[in-house]
């Protein structure tokens, strides 16, 4: 086994994924955002931005309600209406559109109000929406690729860490020294901060942590195996904390 590491030591492809597939929080990732993918072009081919924008200083018109159709979509268990309508400006008919609402009790042939934008020409009735459904509404779908981003970021970020260790890194025995529970679980496993220490090459004791839910594998021994980079031993890891792969790499050596 080569403890020492002059020159970079090449990982085999297949090491480099399981840092990735076997991170659980890899795969949480991984699921909450290709569940947010399709939200996100949701979200870009259907909410009208430019309404988003609409300006507080409307002009208001009268409107004639002409046809009502239900729409596939509900909102807060209320089925969403489209309501078509005619608007008149100084008694001239001025144009046709339609607006969405699941609150309005409007019949037709009733009269109403829509108010315009000057400024991006946009008609609406008073008081609904340009879309089925509100486009606050489908921001809120927004945590789910916000979620799956986060523990994609966090796991690529284990992962490319573990994988410097391993090309860089120096081979030493350490000792755990104590062990302290976090508020998070993976699988339902609590996940512990564990801290061991260890003497570098240089003779001098470091203490590092690292953490982990399967607790149970750096246990097992009376020294278990660590890898640290040389420039800053704190930045270490135990080996039976990582995949069995990379174990078994460095037992090729």
């Amino acid at each position: 086994m080569n403890h020492y590491a002059d020159t970079p030591r090449s990982l085999p492809f297949s090491l480099v994924l399981s840092l990735y597939f076997k991170n659980p929080i890899f795969w949480i990732g991984a699921v909450f955002t290709l569940v947010g993918i399709p939200i996100i072009l949701l979200i870009v081919f259907t909410v009208n931005f430019a309404a988003m924008g609409f300006s507080p200083e409307a002009q208001l018109y009268k409107a004639k309600i002409t046809a009502i159709e239900e729409t596939n979509t509900s909102v807060n268990g209320r089925r969403v209406m489209k309501y078509e309508y005619t608007w008149y400006s100084q008694g001239a008919q001025a144009g046709n559109s339609f607006s969405y609402s699941n609150e309005s009790s409007l019949q037709v042939g009733d009269w109403t109000l829509a108010e315009r934008d000057p400024e991006n020409k946009l008609t609406r009735l008073q008081g609904m929406d340009f879309d089925t459904a509100p486009s606050w509404f489908l921001f809120i779908f927004l945590i789910f690729p916000i979620i799956g981003g986060t523990f994609l970021f966090f796991a690529i970020k284990k992962a490319l860490h573990q994988s410097h260790l391993i090309k860089h890194g120096i081979l030493a025995k350490g000792k755990l020294t104590r062990m302290a529970p976090t508020h998070t679980q993976i699988n339902n496993q609590t996940v512990f901060e564990v801290y061991f220490e260890f003497k570098s090459l240089h003779g001098t004791t470091t203490e590092a942590m690292i953490r982990t839910h399967e607790v149970g594998r750096v246990q097992d021994e009376q020294e278990e195996l660590l890898v640290y980079l040389a420039e800053d031993p704190t930045q270490a890891y135990l080996l039976d904390a990582m995949p069995g792969q990379v174990k078994n790499f460095f037992s090729s050596l």
